[in-house]
């Protein structure tokens, strides 16, 4: 769904929104999992290695979040910061439909007075934490929680069980009076990785209370799963967010509309409102009862959603400030917001007679489910926008209040405030390395060449991008773990959970030319499902020679979006290029862009070896390529004589506006450009060609207009980010809307 800047209504890169049940997806939103070990414990070898299974498991064959934390061995410390840790997963993962998965490896025992867990570092001596204090926390969450205990008396704490609705389940490596092997060959996490990765492979999802008989077979172990919540429910499920066939082949097909062999609609009549606990009561009920014919659910959330905006807007003190929050705002800002409003209270003031047509036009039923969806998106991220500005959400605080405040969360803008902590450096970044793929375990589809700067390989059997990003003679001579270091602040966010408006592809870690890191390093990226290889913006002017206003308009309003998106976490791009902007699509499928189909793929920004903070004082990069400078203006050409700011990118922005205006590359619309003197001159030049007739011609004045003001608009900074955004995304939707249906600029 479009929006009108920044950022989204919610923070997983999900296209089914509202999806509550696919059989063929993951059953849920988003899966954090969380992997606790000692920082110094006695085993040989450590439960670190046992950890790194779990972390190589999820993250590589599941595609979940994962993070692990070190617990600490300080006796005076350890239980705190575990529970820190506890209650900050918690806040990032705990909303309906989605799954938080627990797991720790190390010493466990019970407590002599009450028989509940303790952890401990080591078997004699040494810190320990009263599990079974911090425990509760997870009890209590919205989403389902899963428990994988790898220790001494691991069913201990099965004594914390609760009576609230959801799932919570444990899986026990041992009786709450076992033992349990140490870390290794023999283990329980041994068994568990290896048993999961055989199911995933024979059937391509795990439930989870059928593990233990599995491991069982295996072992002289005795591994426990307990029900600790939701005792009504079947066993949690588990599937790749990105889901293959088992041996690795095609993804399997999406169930939509299009392809199905036919959809029910059914008006369900409740007695209380649809709040968050109704809304995932029916979800367990669907997930557990749908029968093997039914493939996708869907359930509308809009309506809850746009109430969670009401009560963030104009309740007294709910925003975190003095007041209402509206009254904080400045008469335009308010305007846009009340404007925006006043459209979602027209789409839910009365039923819509059209919801009552034959699922033949399940089409049309879409496109008005779409359009509350897309409202309330675009107030999302107007809203951020004002927030980002605003005096009182600048310290670091002010954005965790803003992150934990529950009208916000119902708003659904809780998770800009997390990207904008971690871009601003304003929150630690995420314990553990980077992961990093030696080179033996990267297949690429083609011979290198020095020229390359995207190529597509394979890793784990799964389809990657690689970003391959060249470094000078210094920077090559460095240590590996430096280079790791430099990086990653920028993997970090890039493998968050990124909003849909940002366009960006997840990225998993890096890779090198060498095993030892020397030479290059490479850019890991996730394919988006369904696509399996890649063309540059740049390519595809010679490969389509002609392109149809519609799509150029789309793509105008996709990449401006992309980049202000970035800046709405704080963040400069520094590479906005035609040969950063890449078409995504499969090997499988028709050309879409060659065959014009209504609602092609959108290009996808890359190009992060320089993207940072735009307060960052890093060094101001040398660059003497003509086909580079000339998306800068003068000041940045040759030797920097300022540094990036968001003004730069919004230059940028201008002329890959003028490129798809012309559907050129930049230096093919003027030849003039080709030998430019100097700066200035270039400057001049694409000013020019911006106020000429040919590009209004072509694209319209409005269009023509916006070229001009990216090129020209030096005034750019955070506090004047909501207005310049408003000005450019709300012109290029317009001029998307009225050359296309709403089908062709949402979809």
């Amino acid at each position: 769904m479009a929006d009108d800047g920044s950022v989204p209504a919610s923070a997983p890169n999900n296209n089914n929104s509202g999806l509550i049940f696919s059989r063929q997806s993951c059953p849920y939103n988003n899966v954090g999992v969380l992997a606790l070990y000692w920082q110094q414990d006695d085993f040989q070898p450590s439960c670190q290695k046992e950890s790194q299974k779990i972390v190589s498991l999820f993250r590589d064959e599941f595609h979940y979040n994962v993070e692990e934390f070190p617990i600490s061995s300080e006796a005076d410390k350890c239980e705190d910061e575990l529970a820190f840790a506890i209650s900050r997963f918690k806040c990032e993962y705990n909303s309906m439909g989605n799954l938080m998965i627990v797991y720790y490896s190390g010493h466990g025992d019970r407590d002599r007075t009450n028989n509940k867990a303790i952890w401990a570092a080591q078997k004699v001596g040494g810190a320990t934490v009263d599990w079974y204090l911090i425990q509760p926390q997870l009890m209590h969450a919205k989403a389902d929680v899963l428990l994988v205990f790898d220790c001494c008396y691991a069913s201990s704490a099965a004594k914390a069980r609760d009576d609230l609705e959801g799932g919570v389940e444990l899986l026990a490596a041992s009786p709450s009076g076992g033992q349990t092997p140490q870390p290794g060959d023999s283990s329980f996490t041994h068994f568990f990785v290896q048993e999961i990765r055989q199911q995933l492979r024979d059937k391509g999802e795990v439930r989870v209370g059928e593990l233990t008989g599995s491991i069982f077979k295996q072992t002289s172990q005795d591994p426990v799963h307990l029900i600790l919540r939701g005792t009504s429910r079947i066993s949690i499920l588990l599937r790749p967010l990105s889901l293959s066939a088992p041996g690795g082949g095609q993804q399997e097909q999406e169930f939509t509309v299009a392809n199905s062999k036919g959809a029910l609609t059914l008006t369900m009549l409740i007695k209380s409102p649809p709040d968050d606990q109704a809304i995932q009561e029916l979800g367990n009920w669907i997930k557990s009862s749908a029968p093997p014919n039914v493939m996708t659910v869907r359930v509308d959330q809009v309506v809850s959603q746009s109430n969670g905006f009401l009560d963030f807007l104009l309740e007294e003190n709910q925003a975190g400030t003095q007041g209402r929050l509206l009254d904080h705002m400045r008469q335009e800002d308010k305007g846009a917001v009340l404007a925006t409003l006043q459209s979602i209270a027209k789409l839910t003031a009365a039923p819509h007679t059209s919801l009552d047509m034959p699922a033949a036009n399940q089409v049309e039923i879409e496109a008005i489910l779409a359009d509350w969806e897309w409202q309330i998106q675009k107030l999302s991220s107007r809203v951020w926008s004002i927030l980002k500005a605003h005096p009182e959400f600048q310290e670091a605080t002010k954005l965790e209040q803003l992150e934990r405040n529950k009208a916000a969360a119902k708003a659904g803008i809780t998770a800009a405030a997390k990207l904008q902590l971690l871009s601003r450096d304003l929150r630690p970044l995420p314990q553990g390395d980077v992961h990093f793929w030696p080179r033996r375990e990267v297949k690429y589809t083609k011979l290198l060449k020095e020229t390359d700067r995207y190529v597509t390989c394979s890793i784990n059997g799964q389809p990657r991008i690689i970003e391959i990003i060249q470094l000078s003679t210094k920077e090559k001579a460095l240590p590996l773990c430096e280079r790791k270091a430099a990086i990653k602040k920028v993997i970090s966010l890039l493998s968050s959970p990124l909003p849909e408006q940002f366009h960006v592809c997840k990225c998993a870690g890096f890779t090198a030319e060498t095993d030892g890191g020397q030479g290059w390093y490479g850019l890991v990226f996730e394919f988006p499902r369904g696509t399996d290889t890649l063309a540059p913006l740049k390519s595809m002017f010679k490969k389509i020679p002609r392109m149809p206003l519609e799509r150029r308009y789309r793509m105008a309003y996709r990449l401006a979006q992309t980049i202000m998106a970035l800046q709405s976490i704080g963040w400069v791009h520094k590479g906005a290029r035609s040969e950063n902007m890449l078409f995504l699509s499969s090997k499988s499928s028709p050309d879409r862009l060659t065959n014009h189909e209504a609602h092609p793929d959108d290009p996808w920004l890359f190009g992060f070896e320089h993207a940072r903070e735009e307060s960052d004082n890093t060094r101001k990069e040398v660059e003497f390529r003509l086909e580079r400078m000339i998306y800068t203006p003068p000041s940045r050409w040759g030797t920097p004589q300022e540094k990036f700011s968001y003004s730069h990118d919004v230059y940028a922005l201008g002329v890959l506006l003028l490129e798809l205006g012309y559907w050129k590359p930049i230096l093919s619309i003027k030849r003039e450009l080709r030998n430019v003197a100097s700066a200035d001159e270039a400057h001049e030049i694409l000013i020019g060609v911006s106020r000429g007739e040919d590009l209004a011609h072509l694209m319209g004045s409005p269009y023509a207009q916006i070229v001009q003001k990216c090129l020209t608009d030096r005034n750019y900074h955070n506090d004047t980010l909501p207005q310049f955004q408003r000005l450019v995304l709300d012109t290029l939707e317009r001029l998307a809307v009225n050359t296309a249906t709403r089908d062709v600029l949402w979809r």
